[in-house]
């Protein structure tokens, strides 16, 4: 059984939670910053100082490309039906998952902060951004690994 979107809404859920609303979240957080304060507050504070330097968009740009990678790997897995890119979206999509895994255990931190800003101001759902990619990012690659097993059944090797 695959669990690739086989309806509209499925495909709007994928786009909305794997692309849409983590693009928000790098765009917020490269505009707006919301650790800085937190940041030089503790610097001297030890490991937890050097913990929060984590939040910032400096240290988060290296991943951008990944994160880019695995955005369009995401798209190509529910708009491209062509078998060719296969491995290319299947290398993205667990790209994904390793992305989206890493911010969800960075982020599990601020899951408080963000429930009461949702709350608030509904800017809180850009810090649970993480968590629903991943769970996004998991069932593109097993749909992507069952099409290419199924696949792989119909023309066997000669």
């Amino acid at each position: 059984m695959s669990s690739r979107p086989r309806n509209a809404l499925g495909k709007v859920a994928s786009l909305l939670f794997g692309v849409l609303l983590p693009l928000l979240s790098f765009v917020v957080n490269e505009l707006v910053d919301p650790f800085a304060i937190a940041r030089r507050e503790l610097v001297g504070a030890g490991l937890r100082g050097w913990l929060s330097y984590g939040y910032s968009p400096p240290i988060q740009r290296f991943l951008y490309p990944f994160v880019l990678w695995s955005m369009l790997s995401l798209i190509a897995e529910l708009f491209l039906k062509n078998q060719r890119f296969r491995p290319w979206v299947r290398t993205g999509l667990k790209v994904g998952v390793a992305t989206a895994g890493l911010f969800s255990l960075w982020y599990a931190a601020v899951i408080p902060l963000a429930l009461v800003g949702t709350l608030a101001y509904g800017l809180g759902l850009l810090g649970l951004a993480p968590f629903p990619a991943l769970l996004t990012y998991i069932l593109a690659y097993r749909a992507n690994r069952s099409a290419a097993e199924s696949l792989a059944r119909q023309k066997p090797f000669r």
